[in-house]
């Protein structure tokens, strides 16, 4: 029956897409998104587009985040931040996480080359 085998397609359809704007949803507000804003976007119903849109939300938020970090001269927070970022962007493409090259100069302090 195509009906039927459309309609479970359907609501497997709307489980992964909840589960994967839930999971960009959780790290918005990790990352300090308003709970206003998480939780009306967590209220629509779920679609592809709604992923996205989450993913846009936990980006803008971390954007926020680095630019104040940044523009009160904390620069260990605003690198920690953009890290993070990066962390989660690597993993959710499901990529590996590149080394970084070993070329780079020693921070001072980090007792190498002082």
């Amino acid at each position: 029956m195509p009906v039927f085998e459309a309609e479970r397609q359907r609501l497997l359809d709307e489980a992964q897409w909840a589960r994967e704007r839930n999971h960009w949803l959780t790290l918005a507000l990790m990352s300090g998104a308003s709970r206003d804003r998480i939780a009306k976007a967590a209220a629509e119903p779920p679609a592809k587009a709604k992923i996205t849109a989450a993913r846009t939300l936990y980006i803008s938020t971390v954007d926020k985040a680095f630019e104040t970090a940044a523009r009160a001269g904390r620069w260990d927070d605003a690198a920690q931040i953009r890290y993070a970022e990066a962390l989660v962007l690597f993993d959710s493409a499901g990529v590996p996480i590149p080394r970084p090259p070993s070329n780079l100069p020693k921070a001072p302090g980090s007792g190498k080359g002082d």
